[in-house]
């Protein structure tokens, strides 16, 4: 066989929950997910605010950038991914109005 066996890459997939809310904003947990099967090194997610939304703070993951669009990094201590396994980290935004859904992308 030229060039060897294929490769199967992983996949990296991400949901979001909003957890509460009140008038000034809201808590959400991510979770992201290995759906491939080799093991993940480094995990990334990212999205676009509807409204007014303004993230204040997130425990086990990094954010970077400001403004309506939103990437969160893994920590250094949860970026390597076992095929099949999952993370989540969690997000303290201000806003006038929760929105009804966050939909993160991910990349692996």
């Amino acid at each position: 066989m030229i060039g060897g066996p294929a490769r199967t890459l992983s996949f990296c997939a991400a949901t979001a929950t909003i957890d509460s809310s009140w008038g000034g904003g809201f808590v959400a947990t991510v979770t992201v997910r290995n759906n491939g099967t080799a093991p993940m090194s480094g995990w990334l997610t990212s999205w676009r605010w509807s409204g007014d939304e303004r993230v204040q703070s997130v425990w086990g993951g990094v954010a970077e950038g400001v403004g309506p669009d939103v990437t969160v990094r893994n920590a250094s201590w949860n970026g390597t991914l076992p095929p099949g396994g999952s993370t989540t980290f969690g997000l303290l935004v201000a806003t006038s109005a929760a929105p009804g859904t966050i939909t993160p992308d991910c990349r692996g």
